[in-house]
Protein backbone atom coordinates (compact mmCIF):
# COMPACT_ATOMS: atom_id res chain seq x y z
CA UNK A 1 0.00 0.00 0.00
CA UNK A 2 1.34 3.21 -0.65
CA UNK A 3 2.06 6.12 1.86
CA UNK A 4 -0.77 8.17 0.01
CA UNK A 5 -3.34 5.44 -0.03
CA UNK A 6 -2.69 4.67 3.55
CA UNK A 7 -3.06 8.53 4.67
CA UNK A 8 -6.05 8.56 3.04
CA UNK A 9 -7.22 5.26 4.26
CA UNK A 10 -6.56 6.36 8.22
CA UNK A 11 -7.77 10.11 7.61
CA UNK A 12 -11.18 8.26 6.75
CA UNK A 13 -11.23 6.24 9.54
CA UNK A 14 -10.08 8.97 11.81
CA UNK A 15 -12.84 11.68 10.36
CA UNK A 16 -16.00 9.32 10.52
CA UNK A 17 -14.64 8.37 13.88
CA UNK A 18 -14.54 11.33 15.10
CA UNK A 19 -17.75 12.77 13.72
CA UNK A 20 -19.06 10.02 15.47
CA UNK A 21 -18.35 10.75 18.68
CA UNK A 22 -18.91 14.33 18.61
CA UNK A 23 -22.10 13.87 17.36
CA UNK A 24 -23.29 11.31 20.20
CA UNK A 25 -21.64 13.32 22.68
CA UNK A 26 -23.66 16.13 21.30
CA UNK A 27 -27.30 14.48 21.27
CA UNK A 28 -26.61 13.96 24.84
CA UNK A 29 -25.94 17.82 24.55
CA UNK A 30 -22.91 17.26 26.53
CA UNK A 31 -19.30 18.87 25.94
CA UNK A 32 -16.83 15.45 25.88
CA UNK A 33 -13.70 17.15 27.09
CA UNK A 34 -11.21 14.89 28.07
CA UNK A 35 -13.56 12.18 27.18
CA UNK A 36 -13.27 12.39 23.23
CA UNK A 37 -9.69 10.61 22.63
CA UNK A 38 -10.76 7.66 24.81
CA UNK A 39 -14.28 7.36 23.23
CA UNK A 40 -12.51 7.88 19.93
CA UNK A 41 -10.39 4.93 20.70
CA UNK A 42 -13.23 2.90 21.70
CA UNK A 43 -14.87 3.43 18.74
CA UNK A 44 -11.79 2.53 16.74
CA UNK A 45 -11.58 -0.81 18.46
CA UNK A 46 -15.11 -1.21 19.01
CA UNK A 47 -15.33 -5.09 17.55
CA UNK A 48 -12.81 -5.73 20.61
CA UNK A 49 -14.33 -4.23 23.14
CA UNK A 50 -15.88 -7.12 25.55
CA UNK A 51 -19.58 -5.43 25.36
CA UNK A 52 -21.12 -9.05 25.95
CA UNK A 53 -19.99 -9.11 29.29
CA UNK A 54 -21.21 -7.64 32.50
CA UNK A 55 -17.89 -6.33 33.20
CA UNK A 56 -16.62 -5.24 29.89
CA UNK A 57 -19.98 -2.70 30.12
CA UNK A 58 -19.77 -1.82 33.74
CA UNK A 59 -16.07 -0.80 32.49
CA UNK A 60 -17.66 0.68 29.00
CA UNK A 61 -19.92 3.28 31.68
CA UNK A 62 -17.48 3.90 33.82
CA UNK A 63 -15.11 5.42 31.05
CA UNK A 64 -18.43 7.75 29.69
CA UNK A 65 -19.40 9.42 32.89
CA UNK A 66 -17.95 11.26 35.62
CA UNK A 67 -16.10 8.99 38.00
CA UNK A 68 -18.68 10.30 40.86
CA UNK A 69 -21.03 8.36 38.52
CA UNK A 70 -19.37 5.49 37.83
CA UNK A 71 -21.20 2.20 38.81
CA UNK A 72 -19.99 -1.62 39.71
CA UNK A 73 -23.20 -3.38 38.41
CA UNK A 74 -26.70 -2.72 36.76
CA UNK A 75 -29.48 -1.45 38.90
CA UNK A 76 -30.70 -3.70 41.40
CA UNK A 77 -33.36 -4.30 43.89
CA UNK A 78 -33.78 -1.14 46.12
CA UNK A 79 -31.83 0.77 43.44
CA UNK A 80 -33.17 4.13 42.52
CA UNK A 81 -35.89 4.05 39.45
CA UNK A 82 -34.79 5.60 36.41
CA UNK A 83 -36.43 8.35 33.86
CA UNK A 84 -35.70 10.13 30.49
CA UNK A 85 -37.94 13.42 31.23
CA UNK A 86 -38.02 17.23 31.00
CA UNK A 87 -38.77 20.48 33.11
CA UNK A 88 -41.40 22.66 32.08
CA UNK A 89 -41.83 25.34 33.93
CA UNK A 90 -41.54 24.01 37.86
CA UNK A 91 -43.02 20.72 36.76
CA UNK A 92 -41.08 17.69 35.79
CA UNK A 93 -42.18 15.64 32.37
CA UNK A 94 -41.56 11.69 32.44
CA UNK A 95 -40.83 10.78 28.89
CA UNK A 96 -39.39 7.34 29.81
CA UNK A 97 -39.11 5.44 32.53
CA UNK A 98 -36.71 2.31 32.42
CA UNK A 99 -37.06 -1.06 33.72
CA UNK A 100 -37.84 -1.39 37.70
CA UNK A 101 -35.05 -1.70 38.97
CA UNK A 102 -36.06 -5.08 41.36
CA UNK A 103 -36.26 -6.69 37.27
CA UNK A 104 -33.25 -4.87 35.63
CA UNK A 105 -31.09 -8.34 36.61
CA UNK A 106 -32.95 -10.57 35.11
CA UNK A 107 -34.04 -8.56 31.85
CA UNK A 108 -29.98 -7.64 31.46
CA UNK A 109 -29.87 -11.98 31.69
CA UNK A 110 -32.29 -12.29 29.22
CA UNK A 111 -30.05 -9.46 27.23
CA UNK A 112 -26.88 -11.45 27.00
CA UNK A 113 -28.89 -14.30 26.08
CA UNK A 114 -30.42 -12.66 22.66
CA UNK A 115 -30.16 -15.30 19.83
CA UNK A 116 -27.63 -14.24 16.85
CA UNK A 117 -29.96 -12.65 13.81
CA UNK A 118 -29.24 -15.10 10.68
CA UNK A 119 -31.84 -13.19 8.34
CA UNK A 120 -30.91 -11.07 5.31
CA UNK A 121 -30.45 -7.86 6.68
CA UNK A 122 -29.22 -9.52 9.81
CA UNK A 123 -26.63 -7.75 10.90
CA UNK A 124 -27.93 -4.28 11.16
CA UNK A 125 -31.15 -5.95 13.12
CA UNK A 126 -29.67 -7.32 15.46
CA UNK A 127 -27.59 -3.92 15.88
CA UNK A 128 -30.82 -1.84 16.60
CA UNK A 129 -32.24 -4.85 18.39
CA UNK A 130 -29.34 -4.80 21.22
CA UNK A 131 -28.61 -1.14 21.10
CA UNK A 132 -32.43 -0.19 21.81
CA UNK A 133 -33.25 -2.95 23.89
CA UNK A 134 -30.31 -1.79 26.58
CA UNK A 135 -31.38 1.51 26.27
CA UNK A 136 -34.91 0.93 26.76
CA UNK A 137 -33.94 -1.12 30.03
CA UNK A 138 -31.65 1.69 31.28
CA UNK A 139 -29.69 -0.80 33.16
CA UNK A 140 -27.40 2.16 33.96
CA UNK A 141 -27.95 5.13 35.93
CA UNK A 142 -25.94 7.37 33.81
CA UNK A 143 -23.92 6.81 30.40
CA UNK A 144 -26.56 4.60 29.07
CA UNK A 145 -27.54 6.33 25.49
CA UNK A 146 -23.80 6.84 24.85
CA UNK A 147 -23.40 2.66 25.44
CA UNK A 148 -26.36 2.04 23.33
CA UNK A 149 -25.05 4.39 20.40
CA UNK A 150 -21.60 2.42 20.80
CA UNK A 151 -23.39 -1.15 20.92
CA UNK A 152 -24.94 -0.71 17.94
CA UNK A 153 -21.31 -0.31 16.23
CA UNK A 154 -20.23 -3.43 18.70
CA UNK A 155 -22.36 -5.61 16.19
CA UNK A 156 -21.98 -4.26 13.09
CA UNK A 157 -18.09 -4.51 13.82
CA UNK A 158 -18.49 -7.68 15.01
CA UNK A 159 -21.12 -9.00 12.17
CA UNK A 160 -18.47 -7.64 9.51
CA UNK A 161 -20.93 -5.11 8.29
CA UNK A 162 -17.90 -2.63 8.74
CA UNK A 163 -14.46 -3.06 8.08
CA UNK A 164 -12.15 -3.20 10.80
CA UNK A 165 -11.45 -0.04 12.40
CA UNK A 166 -14.26 1.55 10.15
CA UNK A 167 -17.59 3.58 11.56
CA UNK A 168 -20.53 5.06 9.31
CA UNK A 169 -20.92 8.27 11.60
CA UNK A 170 -24.54 7.54 11.75
CA UNK A 171 -24.87 9.54 15.11
CA UNK A 172 -24.30 12.65 12.41
CA UNK A 173 -27.82 11.59 10.97
CA UNK A 174 -29.27 11.58 14.44
CA UNK A 175 -27.84 14.65 15.53
CA UNK A 176 -29.09 16.19 12.07
CA UNK A 177 -32.37 14.98 12.43
CA UNK A 178 -33.40 14.66 15.86
CA UNK A 179 -36.95 14.17 15.29
CA UNK A 180 -36.67 10.71 13.00
CA UNK A 181 -34.38 9.85 16.53
CA UNK A 182 -37.25 10.67 18.82
CA UNK A 183 -39.75 8.78 16.88
CA UNK A 184 -37.88 5.76 17.09
CA UNK A 185 -37.44 6.59 21.21
CA UNK A 186 -41.35 7.04 21.72
CA UNK A 187 -42.33 4.34 19.28
CA UNK A 188 -41.20 2.28 22.37
CA UNK A 189 -41.77 4.92 25.28
CA UNK A 190 -45.27 5.20 24.55
CA UNK A 191 -46.17 1.72 25.10
CA UNK A 192 -44.21 1.46 28.34
CA UNK A 193 -45.94 4.92 29.52
CA UNK A 194 -49.22 3.84 28.51
CA UNK A 195 -48.80 0.76 30.86
CA UNK A 196 -46.90 2.40 33.54
CA UNK A 197 -47.56 4.14 36.64
CA UNK A 198 -45.35 6.37 38.73
CA UNK A 199 -44.90 9.50 40.28
CA UNK A 200 -42.29 11.84 41.74
CA UNK A 201 -42.15 11.91 45.58
CA UNK A 202 -41.03 14.92 47.34
CA UNK A 203 -36.87 14.68 46.63
CA UNK A 204 -37.63 14.10 43.07
CA UNK A 205 -37.51 10.40 43.48
CA UNK A 206 -39.18 8.44 40.85
CA UNK A 207 -41.93 5.58 42.70
CA UNK A 208 -43.17 3.21 40.16
CA UNK A 209 -46.61 1.67 41.26
CA UNK A 210 -47.19 -0.82 38.30
CA UNK A 211 -45.01 -1.66 35.33
CA UNK A 212 -45.21 -4.09 32.41
CA UNK A 213 -41.96 -6.23 32.50
CA UNK A 214 -42.47 -7.85 29.68
CA UNK A 215 -42.96 -4.60 26.99
CA UNK A 216 -39.27 -4.77 28.31
CA UNK A 217 -38.65 -8.67 28.02
CA UNK A 218 -39.86 -9.25 24.53
CA UNK A 219 -39.99 -5.68 22.91
CA UNK A 220 -41.37 -5.19 19.20
CA UNK A 221 -38.59 -3.29 17.93
CA UNK A 222 -39.80 -3.10 14.35
CA UNK A 223 -39.72 0.94 13.94
CA UNK A 224 -36.34 0.91 15.60
CA UNK A 225 -34.83 -1.50 13.11
CA UNK A 226 -36.55 0.04 9.81
CA UNK A 227 -35.26 3.49 11.53
CA UNK A 228 -31.77 2.28 11.73
CA UNK A 229 -31.47 0.69 8.20
CA UNK A 230 -32.48 4.44 7.33
CA UNK A 231 -29.83 6.00 9.37
CA UNK A 232 -26.97 3.99 8.14
CA UNK A 233 -28.33 4.52 4.41
CA UNK A 234 -28.21 8.03 4.74
CA UNK A 235 -24.67 8.40 6.73
CA UNK A 236 -23.07 6.09 3.82
CA UNK A 237 -24.92 8.12 1.10
CA UNK A 238 -24.14 11.80 2.91
CA UNK A 239 -20.93 11.43 4.83
CA UNK A 240 -19.20 8.51 3.33
CA UNK A 241 -19.57 10.07 -0.24
CA UNK A 242 -18.34 13.22 0.87
CA UNK A 243 -14.92 11.56 2.94
CA UNK A 244 -14.33 9.32 -0.46
CA UNK A 245 -14.43 13.38 -2.01
CA UNK A 246 -11.54 14.62 0.04
CA UNK A 247 -9.84 11.07 -0.74
CA UNK A 248 -9.33 12.79 -4.43
CA UNK A 249 -8.20 15.58 -3.28
CA UNK A 250 -5.29 14.18 -1.15
CA UNK A 251 -2.81 13.46 -4.40
CA UNK A 252 -3.41 17.68 -4.71
CA UNK A 253 -3.19 18.14 -1.02
CA UNK A 254 -0.43 15.85 0.16
CA UNK A 255 2.43 17.49 -2.51
CA UNK A 256 1.16 20.66 -1.72
CA UNK A 257 2.13 20.37 2.22
CA UNK A 258 5.24 18.87 1.83
CA UNK A 259 6.63 21.76 -0.41
CA UNK A 260 6.08 23.69 2.84
CA UNK A 261 7.71 20.84 5.07
CA UNK A 262 8.24 17.67 5.09
CA UNK A 263 7.25 15.45 7.83
CA UNK A 264 6.98 11.64 8.62
CA UNK A 265 3.90 10.10 6.94
CA UNK A 266 2.27 9.20 10.82
CA UNK A 267 2.85 13.03 11.75
CA UNK A 268 1.41 14.37 8.37
CA UNK A 269 -1.48 12.42 8.71
CA UNK A 270 -2.49 13.75 12.46
CA UNK A 271 -1.90 17.10 11.53
CA UNK A 272 -3.90 16.80 8.36
CA UNK A 273 -6.51 14.92 10.65
CA UNK A 274 -6.65 17.03 13.79
CA UNK A 275 -6.78 20.36 11.14
CA UNK A 276 -10.11 18.10 9.42
CA UNK A 277 -11.71 18.04 12.66
CA UNK A 278 -11.36 21.46 14.09
CA UNK A 279 -12.97 23.49 11.08
CA UNK A 280 -9.23 23.38 9.14
CA UNK A 281 -7.04 24.49 11.89
CA UNK A 282 -4.44 23.54 14.51
CA UNK A 283 -6.53 23.92 18.46
CA UNK A 284 -4.39 25.59 20.40
CA UNK A 285 -4.53 22.16 23.14
CA UNK A 286 -3.08 20.55 19.83
CA UNK A 287 -0.62 22.53 18.50
CA UNK A 288 2.17 21.14 21.45
CA UNK A 289 2.16 17.78 19.53
CA UNK A 290 3.94 20.08 16.63
CA UNK A 291 6.37 22.18 19.19
CA UNK A 292 9.08 21.62 16.18
CA UNK A 293 6.96 23.55 13.44
CA UNK A 294 7.58 27.50 14.14
CA UNK A 295 4.21 29.59 13.59
CA UNK A 296 4.27 30.62 10.32
CA UNK A 297 4.64 26.59 9.07
CA UNK A 298 1.61 26.11 11.14
CA UNK A 299 -0.17 28.52 9.42
CA UNK A 300 0.67 27.67 6.21
CA UNK A 301 -0.31 24.39 6.07
CA UNK A 302 -3.35 25.24 7.62
CA UNK A 303 -4.02 27.55 5.02
CA UNK A 304 -2.87 24.46 2.10
CA UNK A 305 -5.77 22.12 4.25
CA UNK A 306 -8.96 25.08 3.66
CA UNK A 307 -7.70 25.72 0.71
CA UNK A 308 -8.22 22.11 -0.58
CA UNK A 309 -11.06 21.11 1.75
CA UNK A 310 -13.19 24.10 1.33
Amino acid sequence: MSAVIAIACSTISWATTSKETNSSFAIEREQPGDKIERYIQQLATVGQLPLDTVEGLVDLQNTLVDPRYAERRFRSPGDPEVYIGQTVGFREQIHHVGAPSADTPSLMDGWFRMRKVEAEGGSVIEAAARSFAFVFIHPFGDGNGRTHRLLLHHVLARRGFTPERFIVPISSVLLNDPRSYDDALEDFSTRVMRHTRCSLNLEGELEITHSDVNLYRFPDLTVQAEATFGWLERSIEEDLVGELNFLRSLDELLPRMREIVEMPDKKEQLFINLCRTNGGTLSKRKRPRFAELDDETVAALEAVIREIMG
